[in-house]
């Protein structure tokens, strides 16, 4: 919405000038009263386009208060947002890294290989009913009398008693009524259908980061062919704007050009933000905080 308020501010501008200069063309009697008429009408369309650039960054800025919580659900006028920078620069990372970053911090990956290792503990403990079971015990003990006595000729001492008991028991099932047996066919399945989760899930965390790697290739690459034409765009209204003023090509040719540099910028624009949703996608796709 930043960029498409300036966007509009510079046709505007841009339309503005004209007008004033055709209208002291016209005054003089060099030009006809459909020039200055055109370019009143393309200001006006660029105040239009202006007017609703402003509304619409208005909203969105009340939708952004709205996530972030703020009671008044409005952005503090004082708040600044950063401009969209130059991407015009390659990955120099490999995609074979974001995978080893995806596939090591993924939550949601963790999550199956937890549940992978539950599984596996589960079917240890299924195989473990068939085995014996062995406790052991160890109860130490102690006991005092504080009733003693002494005498003029003899002394009962207070009495002290310690024990020690230790042992050990062991039982083992030999048959529970298939019981068991059946617990452990019902482990070895949630086994299995654990791993194949895990690999299931390995091959989708895989194809979105190699998905939104692509993604981020291919918008990096349309923002950078849409720079090229937005310059050339660019280049070629300054020229046809210098050319009218010195009356050697036709005000049609004008309008075009501006409208084709207006929606060069806008595209431009639209790729740049892509290129940013993609690059947040990307990051998401790796785990990325």
């Amino acid at each position: 919405s930043k960029a498409q308020i300036r966007i509009a501010q510079q046709d505007y501008e841009f339309q503005n000038q004209l007008l004033n200069e055709t209208e002291i063309k016209y005054k003089a009697g060099a030009v006809s009263l459909s020039e200055p008429l055109n370019f009143k009408v393309n200001a006006n369309n660029a105040e239009s386009a202006l007017i609703t650039t402003k509304f619409n960054f208005y909203v969105n800025k009340c939708v952004l208060a709205s996530l972030l919580g703020l009671t008044d659900g409005e952005i503090p006028e004082d708040i600044s947002f950063p401009e969209l920078g130059d991407q015009h620069d390659q990955f120099p990372i490999d995609v074979s890294v974001y995978l080893d970053t995806a596939l090591r911090n993924r939550p949601d990956l963790m999550a199956f290989r937890n549940a992978l290792s539950a599984a596996k503990f589960n079917l240890y403990a299924a195989y473990g009913a068939f085995l014996p079971t062995i406790t052991t015990f160890v109860t130490p003990g102690y006991a005092r009398t504080d009733q003693g006595y002494s005498g003029r000729y003899h002394i009962r001492p207070h009495t002290q008693d310690r024990s020690l008991n230790y042992g050990f028991t062991a039982s083992w099932e030999l048959f529970s009524g298939g019981q068991n047996l059946a617990l452990l066919y019902q482990n070895r399945a949630l086994l299995a259908q654990s791993e194949l989760g895990l690999m299931s899930k390995w091959i989708t965390v895989v194809t979105e980061v190699r998905q939104s790697y692509e993604n981020c290739k291919q918008y990096l690459s349309q923002v950078n062919l849409y720079k090229e034409n937005f310059e050339l765009y660019k280049k070629t209204r300054d020229l046809v704007e210098q050319e009218y003023r010195a009356g050697n090509t036709s005000i049609t040719r004008v309008n075009e050009s501006q409208r084709d540099l207006v929606r060069a910028e806008n595209d431009l624009v639209n790729f740049e933000i892509g290129l940013e949703n993609a690059k947040a996608q990307l990051n998401a796709a790796i785990g990325s905080e």
